[in-house]
């Protein structure tokens, strides 16, 4: 069978690429037969895939295409693109306040090379405005609150707040105020008022007089009162109570009269047969002439009881004293004896 000049057994491409990018070659070797060797010719095209900086080239990334099926695409990325002196990437702001009250915005780039750090920096000085944002007082300095603005868009507003205003020895913060001397019916009072920041720091008002604002007690806190009428039995008797702040501011209150205190029933009278006894008693109260009086029921005999001294007659007979009128002897007939309520002397079945 004769030699087919067409039948290659080809190893792996190769590719040479320049070293600018700017051509790539790709070759490939027959394994039967190194002379035997076919190349083909890329298309080139590049894009930028890295910018150039401050400190460091910039690159190309430059890609090889072949018409040849058996060559592949390759790419190589070169570093030339010149350093752009302009192109610096800064870090984040730097503020520095001097004396609190005036402030700088600052930054540097980052970018290296070669482990060199560009010393590109800006910076720009703010814009200062300030206000009080909290006063000074009696006892401490006062706070000012600095804001510094800025144009560059990199550099945002800061503020800082500095004790730099000078204590204010009027700036007191006083109290509601309270009531040291109170005022009474004939003499001012006193309202003291105290400063919060410094209890050393007061001051004080008068108080108007009040015409209701009376003592009545003693500097012995014994209520200062007399009795200016004594009460009796039956008459309401006066106390007289004065303001120990002034002797003609007083008031009056009565006293109840005191009502009789009685003594014990005495006899005054003894009941007898005929007649009924009296008991009094007195009130017992120094000047009262008040007395009570009560009936003691008369005597009552018991059943055929002889009483002494009285002579029982009967209708029709004689007494001693008609016989003989001067014996001076009680006499009663029945008769009598009842019209007068005395104790019956006859039988209790009469």
């Amino acid at each position: 069978i004769a030699v087919d000049p067409d039948n290659h057994d080809w190893n792996a491409p190769t590719y040479n690429f320049a070293a600018d990018g700017s051509s790539c070659t790709a070759e490939r070797v027959c394994k039967r037969n190194a002379q035997h060797v076919e190349t083909a010719q890329a298309s080139i095209s590049s894009a930028v895939t890295k910018e150039p900086n401050c400190s460091e080239m910039g690159e190309t990334t430059y890609t090889a295409t072949f018409t040849a099926d058996w060559a592949a695409t390759q790419t190589k990325t070169v570093k030339d693109i010149a350093v752009d002196p302009d192109n610096h990437t800064f870090g984040a702001a730097q503020y520095t306040w001097t004396d609190g009250k005036e402030c700088t915005a600052s930054r540097r780039c980052i970018n290296t090379a070669d482990g060199d750090r560009c010393n590109e920096t800006e910076s720009e000085k703010g814009t200062m405005t300030s206000k009080v944002t909290t006063p000074a007082t009696c006892t401490a300095k006062g706070w000012t609150t600095y804001t510094a603005t800025f144009t560059v868009d990199w550099a945002e507003t800061k503020t800082n707040s500095v004790q730099d205003v000078a204590i204010d020895e009027d700036a007191h913060k006083y109290d509601e105020g309270k009531i040291t001397t109170p005022a009474t019916c004939s003499k001012e009072g006193v309202k003291t008022f105290t400063c919060e920041y410094n209890a050393q720091h007061t001051y004080t008002e008068k108080v108007a007089i009040d015409p209701d604002a009376h003592d009545w007690k003693g500097t012995d806190g014994v209520v200062n009162v007399e009795t200016t009428k004594a009460p009796t039995c039956t008459e309401k008797g006066e106390r007289k109570f004065t303001c120990e702040h002034n002797k003609e501011h007083f008031y009056t209150e009565e006293i109840d009269a005191l009502g009789h205190e009685m003594g014990e029933w005495e006899v005054v009278e003894k009941a007898t047969y005929t007649k009924k006894g009296l008991m009094e008693r007195k009130c017992v109260r120094e000047g009262c002439t008040y007395k009570e009086t009560k009936d003691i029921p008369k005597l009552v005999a018991d059943e055929d009881e002889e009483i002494k001294g009285v002579t029982i007659i009967t209708p029709g007979e004689k007494t001693e004293e008609e016989e003989n009128p001067n014996t001076g002897a009680p006499v009663f007939g029945i008769v009598p004896v009842i019209a007068l309520g005395a104790v019956l002397l006859s039988k209790k079945n009469h």
